[in-house]
């Protein structure tokens, strides 16, 4: 049953002194189980390492078992990753950076060490914290995938109309995350008078 305070077993991977172990603890289930599998996130946060990753907004495959842990890590190019399912959905972060977490929109596999859409098999070459140099003052990021995986990002920019008058716009880049080059930029036309 939904909401049930019901206790529940999970194995974790646990640092101890720079040394994975692999340590069960029960933990408290928010969302009830069934048949003994937790079907939810916990209220204890647990984290786990992986090689091989499936993962879209709704779901986390890790090492080709659904994983029920709020976090999966994984590294890219000597970067490290986190995957965090939320109650919105996935997110991606890089987990040495204070950016602003991207919403996977759609499915992603990470395998070998790369990092590719599942739709059409395109490398990600950007990552989070590569957006920054590209534009300023990000309040939310997306991961999407038509032709190519893009970064939709938003933003929210402030300036002094004819440098007299303050004023706050948003803007929305789109970004290819395989090369990195802009691709569309909207914002309000009279930006272009903003200083």
């Amino acid at each position: 049953m939904p909401g049930a305070d019901s206790m529940s077993q999970h194995f974790c991977i646990i640092e101890d002194d720079g040394i994975p172990r692999v340590r069960l603890r029960r933990v408290n289930c928010l969302l009830g189980c069934r048949d003994g599998v937790c079907i939810g996130n916990t209220d204890e946060e647990t984290i786990e390492t992986s090689d091989s990753l499936v993962f879209d907004n709704e779901s986390i495959i890790s090492n080709g078992i659904p994983t029920i842990n709020k976090i999966t890590m994984f590294k890219v190019e000597k970067r490290s990753f986190k995957v965090i399912k939320t109650k919105e959905g996935t997110k991606l972060e890089e987990d040495s950076s204070k950016d602003v977490p991207v919403d996977i929109d759609l499915l992603l596999i990470y395998s070998k060490g790369k990092l590719v859409s599942g739709k059409n098999k395109k490398q990600i070459r950007v990552y989070p914290s590569d957006l920054k140099q590209k534009v300023d003052g990000i309040s939310e990021v997306h991961l999407v995938d038509d032709e190519n995986p893009k970064y939709v990002v938003n933003s929210k920019k402030d300036g002094r109309l004819f440098g007299l008058i303050p004023v706050s716009y948003d803007s929305t880049h789109i970004i290819d995350a395989n090369n990195g080059n802009i691709i569309k930029e909207d914002a309000p036309w009279w930006t272009t008078l903003v200083m």
